[in-house]
């Protein structure tokens, strides 16, 4: 087991291509005339790049200086990008910055203060009717209930992941509802992933994907 910044320290890129779910959402951002967009925990830097290409002036923050430094090599040349090292509690842009944030299974990362603060600090940095794009665990996954419960629905020490020494947290649909009661709700769907042969994740996904737009 390991926590991210010992898998990028030493693995380093792990994830080299954009999900489909962010491939998908480039044409919907380029519709509702998005232009500055926040990754927020960007690790390596696949959809800065991805975002990048398609046009857009990107963010990308992380909690690993290891992950910051492999996605500026990732990204050496693009000059729509900024690259920063910051936890995802605290987001270093003013109020309104963003038109966008994605944020693709980072905030299940942390205990229940710092998911409180980061829904926060996501609602802040974007302007009013920026959107938010959210992927994150739910409670249906697989190993869900694995490992030691530290607080309600979250879990570490999971032999089972490969990033098992990282807090787990498991959402309901009611609690991410609740959590981001500052957004109007465009989409919430259940995705599920079954595994696959040499699947980082080993396990499969169980996933919300969501769409809010800011009030």
């Amino acid at each position: 087991m390991a926590d991210w910044k010992e898998i990028y320290r030493e693995q380093g890129t792990v994830q080299a291509n954009p999900s489909k779910q962010i491939v998908k959402l480039v044409p919907l951002l380029k519709r509702e005339g998005i232009e500055k967009v926040l990754d927020l925990g960007c690790g390596t830097g696949r959809h800065v790049k991805y975002l990048a290409l398609a046009g857009f002036y990107v963010v990308g923050t992380d909690y690993s200086n290891d992950a910051i430094a492999e996605a500026k090599r990732l990204v050496a040349g693009l000059s729509n990008i900024e690259l920063i090292q910051s936890e995802m509690s605290h987001i270093p842009y003013e109020d309104s910055f963003f038109d966008a944030v994605i944020c693709s299974h980072v905030v299940q990362h942390g205990l229940r203060s710092d998911r409180d603060k980061s829904f926060y600090e996501m609602w802040r940095v974007l302007r009013p009717n920026g959107l938010l794009f959210l992927r994150t665990t739910s409670r249906k996954h697989r190993v869900y209930g694995k490992g030691k419960e530290i607080e309600p629905d979250t879990f570490i020490n999971i032999s089972e992941l490969p990033d098992g020494d990282t807090p787990h947290h498991y959402f309901s649909d009611e609690e991410l509802r609740k959590c981001l009661s500052g957004f109007d709700i465009v989409y919430l769907e259940h995705h599920s992933f079954p595994p696959e042969p040499n699947d980082f994740w080993k396990h499969g996904l169980e996933e919300w994907v969501l769409l809010g737009k800011k009030r």
